[in-house]
């Protein structure tokens, strides 16, 4: 996401969440925190048995540390360039929620990933769906013609879901190249492992 995204004023405003700090351990106790929920005892023994030799009385690092930094190593990528979620539909009602205002538009093509209408209406945004080619495309040109004074987010779809055409590298350019700055183009690509195109979009690049 580059610095020019038009992301929503009031995030400003809101407070950051503080973790609270692991207790300095002590030679003779063991150190648990309870505002976290980790339990002293243990995991029952039954949830042992399912799950043996897991640490499922502790709780998660909420920052995802070692999950993000392994990614940003894999990717070449900073650490700051990336985000996790549970799943693509958590990380495409992320991009809704911090750039579109109520009221504010949300592009994506039509049909389509059936979470994007889901995290639009969650968000109290207005969906724009843009009709597939006869071809089960992506109509891009159409897409970038729709952009207005309050769209906020685009979603490309690719390959998409369900019709299964990908962007191309070029197509994807393109719309870089002919939507305003602020907007927060989201290039949605859980199906890329299963794309053999080469012209294919790069999303990385």
């Amino acid at each position: 996401m580059c610095s020019e995204v038009r992301l929503r004023q009031m995030l400003d405003d809101l407070p950051l969440y503080k973790a609270g700090q692991r207790p300095q351990a002590h030679p003779d106790l063991l150190s648990y925190k309870l505002s976290s929920n980790e339990n002293p005892a243990g995991a029952h023994p039954s949830v042992l048995e399912t799950l043996p030799d897991s640490a499922v009385h502790l709780y998660p690092d909420p920052g995802s540390t070692d999950l993000i930094a392994a990614l940003a190593g894999h990717l070449d990528t900073d650490t700051e360039k990336v985000s996790v979620g549970c799943g693509s539909v958590s990380l495409c009602q992320n991009a809704v929620q911090i750039a579109a205002d109520p009221g504010d538009e949300v592009i994506y093509a039509w049909r389509s990933f059936e979470a994007y209408p889901i995290v639009t209406a969650i968000s109290s945004a207005q969906s724009v769906q843009v009709q597939l080619t006869p071809q089960a495309r992506h109509d891009v040109q159409a897409m970038v013609e729709t952009v207005g004074d309050r769209t906020r987010v685009m979603f490309l779809c690719t390959p998409n879901n369900p019709t299964g055409p990908a962007l191309t590298h070029d197509e994807v350019q393109w719309v870089l190249d002919n939507v305003p700055e602020h907007l927060l183009v989201v290039v949605d690509e859980a199906y890329h492992e299963y794309v053999q195109d080469p012209a294919a979009v790069r999303a990385l690049e």
